[in-house]
């Protein structure tokens, strides 16, 4: 299975936060644990990805975040 290293995921949630939405809600709602990020090595299936990015489009009405 395909893994994704949590920068990434990092680096999808930053623009949502800096428009004041709630990242831990936005991960709980993808199936992503908040509590993975307190690891360096943490790493998000991609279908894990996958539903956070399509979350993030849905809630900022922006596909191209």
């Amino acid at each position: 299975m395909a893994t994704i290293s949590c920068h990434y995921v990092k680096a999808a949630l930053a623009g949502a936060a800096r428009h004041g939405y709630d990242a831990d809600e936005l991960l709980v709602k993808s199936g992503i644990n908040p509590r993975l990020f307190a690891s360096p090595a943490g790493r998000v299936s991609d279908g894990q990805m996958t539903r956070l990015v399509q979350r993030i489009w849905l809630v900022m009405a922006d596909e191209f975040m």
